[in-house]
C-alpha cells in the first residue's frame, strides 16, 4: 500500500477552486493515477487542516503507486510529494490510535415518504452508534473515541440540465481501538469505512501502540 502526503499551496488558483468543491478535489487526487485502474483499487484520501506547519495537506492511500509530478509542476504543492509504502499486518489483540473522517448516514425506512434515500446522521449519539456498528462489522473494538464535527464544502450535481446542491455530514473520529478479526480489519483499512469515499471520507489512519 502507498501513502502520500501532499502539502497544498493555498495561493494557487487551482487548489482554491478544488478546495471549494469536493468533486473537483477528487479529480485533483485522481490526476496522480492512470485513467483506468485495476478493479480492486480504492484510492482513499483525507484533507487535513491544522494550525501548525504545514497548515493544509492531503493524505492519499492507494494500492497503485501514484505520480504527483503534474501537481508539482502546476505549483499546487508547496514541497515535493512525500510517498512511502506501508504495511499493516495486524494480529488479534493489537491496539492502534486511529483517525477517521467519515460520512455517517442511514437509509430511510419504507414508512418514510423518501424511503430508500440516504441521509446524514446529525446527533452525536447517532454518530457514535454508527461507528460502533462499523467496528463490529470490520473486526475491531473501540476503546476510546472522540467525536468532532468537520464542516464540508457543498458539492454540486447536474441532473436534467439543473444543478443541485449536495451537502455531506463530516465527522472526525479519533481514539483507540483493538483488533478482534485481523482479516476483516485489514480489509476495512484497505477499502475504507462508510460512504462518500470518493469525496474524502473513509480513510482509516492508524498508529500502532506499544
Amino acid at each position: 500500500m502507498y501513502l502520500s502526503r501532499l502539502v497544498l499551496n493555498p495561493q494557487t488558483r487551482m487548489v482554491l477552486l478544488n478546495l471549494a468543491d469536493p468533486y473537483q478535489l477528487h479529480r485533483m487526487v485522481m490526476s496522480g493515477f492512470p485513467p483506468v485502474l485495476s478493479g480492486d483499487e480504492r484510492v482513499l484520501f483525507r484533507l487535513e487542516a491544522q494550525r501548525s506547519d504545514p497548515p493544509l495537506f492531503l493524505l492519499v492511500q492507494s494500492h497503485s503507486q501514484p505520480d504527483w509530478t503534474g501537481l508539482e509542476q502546476r505549483g499546487c504543492l508547496m514541497r515535493p510529494a512525500e510517498v512511502k509504502t506501508v504495511e499493516l499486518n495486524p494480529a488479534v489483540g493489537d491496539t492502534f490510535r486511529f483517525r477517521l473522517l467519515a460520512n455517517p448516514t442511514k437509509r430511510l425506512g419504507s414508512k418514510d415518504p423518501a424511503a430508500g434515500k440516504r441521509v446524514g446522521l446529525l446527533r452525536e449519539e447517532e454518530q457514535a452508534a454508527w461507528l460502533q456498528r462499523k467496528a463490529q462489522r470490520h473486526g475491531f473494538r473501540l476503546l476510546d473515541t472522540q467525536i468532532a464535527a468537520v464542516r464540508q464544502p457543498d458539492g454540486w450535481k447536474e441532473e436534467g440540465g439543473k444543478k443541485h446542491r449536495l451537502r455531506h455530514v463530516g465527522v472526525r473520529f479519533d481514539g483507540l481501538l483493538e483488533v478482534l478479526d485481523a482479516a476483516a480489519f485489514t480489509e476495512a483499512w484497505a477499502g475504507g469505512i462508510g460512504s462518500g469515499k470518493g469525496l474524502g471520507f473513509g480513510l482509516l489512519s492508524l498508529a500502532r501502540m506499544g
